[in-house]
């Protein structure tokens, strides 16, 4: 692969950018029916959460860059294996690319557009570094990452707004957890962080087995629950057993990265509970190129 191209595909998290992919996929396929589908719509969705997830991505190395000078000089920008100049060009043409999707796909779409754009730029450029409402900004980020698939299929976000508030709640709480790996952690405060997104997991699954009777195949939905529970939780137990190799500090990233990547079952596990049993399977099956990737190109974690 062109060792520049590699660069481009770091800057940009290649590895999470299914996550982004998923939320809109199961936003469009919550709201269509198996026989009214269009597929140029559902398309034109996933591409806008691609192309402004990818945009953020790069603007968060972009506007950190002399903080990643010493936290993560292994990175494209702090390495100078990419200059900051190219790296804006690029974020800015993906932003734009975004917008004229957008503007192709309707007023509206646009409009949402612009919101979902506006909020991954002011999560990067300002709360990402204010506590608890830069974690509220990237939990809004999905939010509307996922009602950019409900509105491109024609749905009313007041119809269907459990979805993208679980998936809200939970990246909120995930993102709650990445700020905990610059600071001084304990053991048990480390488990109870990471116990949080799996909280956040009860009530679909409660709301799974209580539709079990309404829609067919809706306990399904504890497979992919009951997964990524177990992964976050195993991921905790072995950043744990790394503590003494790290002079006493729990590897909070790794449990991160799995947590994010953790969005594709979650979304999974949303329309297994809404009896789109094939979309839920289509839709966990993006987590085999973002295991993919991660083996390709991630060198270190980092945080949704």
């Amino acid at each position: 692969m062109n060792r520049k191209l590699r660069e481009f595909l770091q800057l940009i998290r290649l590895w999470n950018l299914p996550t982004a992919l998923a939320d809109s996929f199961c936003g469009f396929f919550i709201v269509s029916a198996a026989a009214d589908i269009d597929v140029r719509r559902a398309a034109g969705a996933m591409m806008v959460s691609a192309l402004v997830y990818a945009a953020g991505m790069a603007w968060n190395d972009i506007l950190d860059l002399e903080r990643d000078r010493k936290l993560h000089p292994h990175r494209p920008l702090p390495s100078g294996r990419l200059r900051k100049k190219a790296a804006s060009r690029f974020a800015a043409a993906l932003m734009l690319a975004a917008l004229i999707v957008g503007l192709v796909m309707g007023a509206g779409i646009a409009h949402l557009v612009l919101l979902l754009i506006v909020l991954t730029f002011s999560y990067n450029a300002w709360s990402k570094h204010a506590g608890m409402l830069g974690c509220l900004n990237m939990g809004a980020c999905r939010f509307v990452n996922m009602w950019l698939g409900i509105a491109a299929a024609g749905g009313a976000i007041g119809d269907f707004l459990p979805y993208p508030v679980t998936l809200g709640v939970y990246v909120t709480a995930a993102t709650l957890l990445s700020l905990q790996e610059e600071s001084n952690l304990s053991r048990r405060g480390f488990f109870v962080m990471a116990a949080m997104p799996v909280l956040v997991l009860l009530p679909p699954a409660i709301v799974s087995v209580l539709r079990a009777g309404r829609v067919p195949y809706s306990w399904l939905a504890l497979l992919p629950l009951f997964m990524l529970g177990y992964r976050i939780l195993a991921a905790a137990a072995a950043a744990c057993d790394g503590v003494a190799a790290r002079a006493g500090k729990p590897n909070v990233g790794a449990v991160v990265r799995v947590a994010v990547s953790g969005v594709i079952l979650l979304d999974s596990a949303m329309l297994f509970s809404a009896g789109k049993i094939i979309p839920a399977a289509i839709c966990a099956g993006l987590l085999v190129p973002t295991l993919a990737f991660i083996r390709l190109f991630a060198r270190r974690p980092v945080a949704a």
